[in-house]
């Protein structure tokens, strides 16, 4: 009778410790789930937001080919609105940082009114864009335009090195011309994401997605 009394007490007391283990068990099984999901959709919504502020870029360098393309139909040259393609002298801002800023005000340090290009944005800008242009008597180089790449080559250029204005297959550009350049530092570390676009080239040089 007396070990009929002692056993119950043994297993049940055996079981509750195995219960509390399982269950310990499964909480961390289940918040080193919920940490790796976490990261995960840190990672994909980083990853996401880059892309979308990039694709603000690439939409408008985009559209700016096209707008000189049909400036160029009309008024058989491209218009030579900025000058330079780097940064302090793009528009909407000069020097992007980390701070949206509309599009359609005046630009005072542009040789040509964007307006003339039909250029329009519906909301404030990432990026800053510059567009030069010019015809038969020079080509990039002799405006003094230079583009880098520090990860990413493409549209003539050599990888982490500086474009080569050449066509897409190689030599002399076909002339009159024109150039398209996106800046942005959304992170404000100075160090700028960017893109190109050309008339003698149809690739689009995309380089530091995510700065």
């Amino acid at each position: 009778m007396g070990h009929s009394h002692r056993h119950p007490l043994c297993c049940t007391a055996s079981r509750s410790a195995a219960s509390r283990g399982v269950t310990l068990v499964e909480v961390l099984v289940v918040s080193a789930i919920i940490g790796v999901l976490a990261v995960l959709a840190s990672v994909g919504y980083g990853r996401w937001v880059a892309s979308s502020k990039m694709a603000e870029a690439t939409n408008m360098v985009a559209g700016i080919k096209d707008a000189q393309e049909n400036y160029y139909s009309q008024a058989g040259t491209y218009l030579d609105v900025s000058n330079s393609i780097a940064p302090g002298y793009l528009y909407p801002a000069k020097t992007p940082g980390p701070t949206k800023v509309a599009w359609g005000d005046k630009c005072d340090w542009c040789k040509n009114d964007w307006k003339r290009l039909g250029i329009k944005a519906d909301k404030p800008m990432y990026f800053g864009y510059a567009t030069v242009a010019d015809g038969d008597a020079c080509d990039p180089s002799c405006r003094g335009l230079s583009f880098t790449t520090g990860t990413t080559g493409g549209g003539g250029a050599t990888k982490g090195g500086a474009i080569v204005w050449t066509k897409e297959a190689g030599g002399p550009i076909a002339k009159p011309w024109f150039v398209v350049a996106a800046y942005a530092d959304t992170n404000g570390n100075g160090v700028y994401a960017k893109v190109l676009g050309m008339s003698f080239n149809s690739r689009l040089v995309i380089d530091g997605e995510g700065e």
